[in-house]
């Protein structure tokens, strides 16, 4: 016990590591309500005199409102992860007659996405259950948790950077 205390807590040691990290990232949660977390480029924040210290987070409601706010941070970054969906079979019976709006959403941030140059990163949504321990750290470092859309958007933000060449954990 004592030693982890001299150690410090490991989420904490690993999500300063993904806030000195070395590139932009976006993540988004998408869906009718969709959850976005950013943390904007290095060299933009320097370039741009921007005073922002650690992750970003918002919440968009509806299709537009998402792609509004997708369209909005794509410029500060330098990827784009957005966490995929697929229609199950199991699930295709509560999907009859459906326009499919949280594929066509993805479809419409990934276009605006590439218009904008940046590259797409899909990963699955079992990926924000590996990590706990971002709960903690958001109520330790906030004070508050956010909507579960913003943690899950922050939970991929972190497996992009920690899972890439960019962050060893």
């Amino acid at each position: 016990m004592w030693a982890m205390a001299l150690m410090g807590d490991p989420g904490q040691r690993l999500m300063e590591r993904v806030l000195a990290s070395d590139m932009g990232v976006l993540a988004i949660d998408p869906g009718e309500t969709s959850g976005f977390a950013w943390l904007p480029s290095p060299r933009l924040r320097a370039r741009d005199h921007m005073n922002v210290h650690g992750v970003c987070m918002a919440t968009a409601t509806g299709m537009w409102g998402a792609v509004d706010q997708a369209i909005a941070v794509l410029p500060m970054v330098d990827v784009c992860v957005v966490e995929s969906w697929r229609l199950y079979h199991w699930a295709a019976k509560t999907r009859i007659n459906s326009d499919m709006p949280e594929s066509r959403l993805i479809g419409a941030i990934e276009l605006a996405a590439r218009q904008a140059g940046v590259p797409v990163v899909f990963q699955p949504a079992m990926v924000t259950k590996s990590k706990p321990w971002v709960d903690d750290w958001l109520k330790r470092e906030r004070g508050k948790l956010g909507s579960d859309h913003e943690r899950d958007a922050l939970k991929h933000l972190v497996h992009y950077c920690t899972s890439s060449a960019h962050i060893c954990p």
